[in-house]
């Protein structure tokens, strides 16, 4: 499991998108950000923040995020295996 934490910072990217980015499909989690009640959405394609009905890539990268759960604020964990459509 690889450890998610939002800071000063920002997300860094372990592989980046290198063809046209297939969205928010395919839900494997979904969690509530206590801090701030984000919603986000773990995916066969990445994580997602959903707001107005509309999903944000969290990261520059596509990965089958599979396991997902938010344990305190700002502080969630995953699961997560690179896709066929991530870079080297």
């Amino acid at each position: 499991m690889a450890r998610i934490q939002k800071d000063r910072g920002g997300w860094q990217p372990q592989a980046t998108l290198n063809r046209q980015d297939p969205g928010l499909i395919h839900v494997h989690g979904l969690g509530i950000n206590p801090a701030d009640g984000t919603l986000y959405a773990a995916t066969h394609t990445g994580l997602f923040t959903v707001r107005d009905g509309a999903g944000q890539r969290v990261a520059d990268r596509l990965q089958d995020t599979t396991g997902f759960t938010v344990v305190g604020p700002t502080t969630s964990w995953a699961a997560a295996t690179p896709t066929s459509a991530t870079s080297s």
